[in-house]
């Protein structure tokens, strides 16, 4: 009787061991999940829009004008003139003041939904400037950024060299978000610099791709006054 038994539960303790070496068998079998590359897709979904962003930021940048060269004039019945201590420019008739200064001006559409700013010292401005004048609520970590050097000789023999930055502004509020033009004269010679910036600022929702003729216009119909 009791050699029964202990044959009984040694079957069972068999059965037992079987079944477990069974299941460990199958988990090898399964593919292993790679976190590695879950991870790494989880980011690729996050930046789907890389690609478009820079294809984005390079249209801007081939329409910003040498600055040495002639600039084509708007058609003024579509704009209004705007003449501060330091410049002048010309900003959509649909578009009212929000705030200026003698070195900056902000401009919003009727409906509040878009919005130009140029700031134009007479010096090489720091980034943290603009923020602060132009971009309001944003963070000066840009999320991408290209740019272009250009240069050219004037007929008094003086020679600037042009750098162009476009950049894409990070959002505090992810309500609006911003683009950023920014264009650094350096004279060859003497090595002063001076900086133009210039914001368009649009809703969320919005596309850049939509306001980039008459931004463009508008960066193109500044004229900076010299020093006194």
């Amino acid at each position: 009787m009791n050699k029964n038994i202990l044959i009984i539960i040694l079957a069972i303790l068999l059965a037992i061991f079987g079944v477990l070496l069974w299941n460990q068998n199958n988990n090898n079998n399964q593919p292993k999940t790679n976190h590695k590359n879950s991870k790494q897709e989880k980011q690729n979904k996050g930046n789907t829009t890389s690609t478009d962003q820079k294809q984005l930021l390079d249209k801007y940048l081939t329409r910003i004008p040498n600055w040495c060269l002639d600039r084509a004039n708007q058609d003024d019945k579509n704009w209004q003139t705007l003449q501060s201590g330091q410049f002048k420019i010309k900003y959509p008739k649909d578009f009212k003041i929000k705030n200026k200064n003698y070195n900056y001006a902000n401009f919003v559409s009727t409906q509040k939904d878009i919005q130009f700013g140029v700031f134009s010292p007479l010096w090489a401005a720091e980034t943290q400037e603009v923020v602060s004048k132009l971009a309001t609520g944003f963070n000066i970590e840009q999320q991408k950024s290209e740019k272009k050097t250009l240069s050219c000789s004037t007929e008094i023999g003086s020679n600037t060299i042009q750098t162009n930055s476009v950049y894409l502004l990070k959002s505090q509020n992810q309500i609006e978000k911003t683009l950023m033009v920014e264009i650094n004269l350096k004279d060859a010679k003497t090595g002063s610099e001076t900086n133009r910036f210039f914001v368009l600022k649009i809703q969320e929702t919005d596309n850049f791709t939509n306001y980039q003729n008459q931004f463009i216009e508008f960066i193109n119909s500044l004229e900076q006054y010299a020093d006194a």
